[in-house]
């Protein structure tokens, strides 16, 4: 940002402050554009479907990266990991202190998921 951007509004004029409102908004359309397009692959390729190597199933991509956290949530133990997999499952409120709290709620396990974790 050059010296004269950094002016205070109340030393220009009304034209100098139209001309950079104008290219101000110029600019953030085209980041709310770049951000829209980004969004939009992003959920394109979270669609895509990979292999799973053990079972040999066709997964979402975006299962696949669950199951990948979770094996390392489950195997070593990486705390970052459960964080990950909290926020997304919408797990993760603010705490009292300000600090995060993850809810961990055991209802027992199913076959099916229990399998998977095995396959893990």
């Amino acid at each position: 940002m050059a010296v004269e951007d950094m002016i205070s509004s109340q030393f220009r004029t009304g034209e100098e402050q139209v001309e950079t409102a104008r290219k101000g908004g110029i600019a953030s359309g085209k980041a709310r554009r770049e951000k829209k397009d980004f969004r939009y692959f992003a959920k394109i390729v979270l669609d895509e479907l990979v292999k799973d190597k053990k079972s040999g199933a066709e997964l979402p991509t975006r299962y696949a990266a669950i199951k990948s956290v979770l094996k390392r949530v489950l195997k070593d133990g990486d705390y970052k990991a459960l964080e990950s997999l909290a926020k997304l499952a919408d797990e993760m409120p603010n705490g009292g202190d300000g600090g995060q709290v993850i809810n961990v709620i055991y209802n027992g396990v199913s076959k099916s998921a229990q399998e998977a974790i095995n396959d893990l």
